[in-house]
């Protein structure tokens, strides 16, 4: 799973998960009845994020996705197992990066969208619950990451929505094994894969919900590679950013 900053050396080994060829690694094809909150984040009408309805006019996504001075081309596709068609479409009023997000480190990737028009809801629209901010996740703990793309060959275009399951990494260990590659993880983030590595979010996942159950918890963010043994994936703690969500939204 990856975003990477693209700087220097650092970008030849770093992958930005905001990017082109989207994918979630050894998953398997979903409906968007499964996942009714998971939006597709579009810029002239062309895939680029995932992210989370929380309320009928508000998506939850990264900050790394989106640019500011860029808010006319982007819009949101909901409602639909494809990302380039069905569902309901709507533009995006504003974009509300954190205010403390380090593009540097990527600590604090959130990005709040307002859309232009609220969604309507049905069975496949809904909003995903946020988890509290005193939550805790256990390590080993079960999470969920969907998103559009491969599942093998990179190259070969998959339109469908896809999913994987996925377990909590403990911090501590997270953090030491992603320092061998990069400046670690910070109390904003966590580590989710499998000790395989066998499983993943990739570049253009980014930005999409991790749950737990039927509780959204993190965001697709950064990692190194994807799918690599030693390196799971890492996702911005929403717990610990709850109260500048509700500041933003009233949610």
């Amino acid at each position: 799973m990856i975003l990477l900053v693209i700087t220097n050396i650092l970008s030849l080994v770093l992958t930005v998960l905001g990017g082109p060829t989207s994918r979630i690694v050894n998953g398997m094809l979903v409906t968007i009845e499964d996942a009714p909150y998971q939006i597709s984040l579009q810029i002239q009408g062309k895939h680029t994020c995932g992210g989370s309805i929380i309320s009928p006019q508000y998506i939850l996504t990264a900050a790394h996705c989106v640019r500011t001075n860029l808010r006319r081309r982007y819009t949101i596709r909901a409602g639909s197992s494809f990302h380039k068609f069905g569902g309901q479409v709507r533009n995006v009023a504003k974009i509300i990066k954190h205010p403390k997000y380090d593009p540097s480190t990527n600590n604090n990737d959130f990005a709040i969208l307002k859309l232009v028009r609220k969604l309507k809801f049905n069975r496949k629209i809904k909003a995903i619950p946020l988890v509290n901010k005193s939550n805790v996740l256990k390590d080993g703990t079960k999470l969920m990451v969907s998103g559009w793309g491969q599942t093998k060959n990179p190259q070969d275009p998959n339109d469908q929505l896809h999913a994987v399951y996925v377990k909590k990494f403990n911090d501590a260990i997270c953090h030491t094994l992603l320092r061998r590659k990069s400046k670690g993880i910070t109390p904003k983030m966590f580590c989710a894969g499998t000790q395989e590595g066998d499983k993943d979010a990739c570049q253009g996942d980014s930005g999409g919900p991790l749950v737990h159950g039927k509780v959204l918890v993190g965001v697709v963010s950064w990692g190194y590679m994807c799918a690599l043994k030693g390196y799971p994936g890492v996702y911005s703690r929403i717990s610990a950013e709850r109260d500048w969500i509700k500041s933003v939204t009233l949610i």
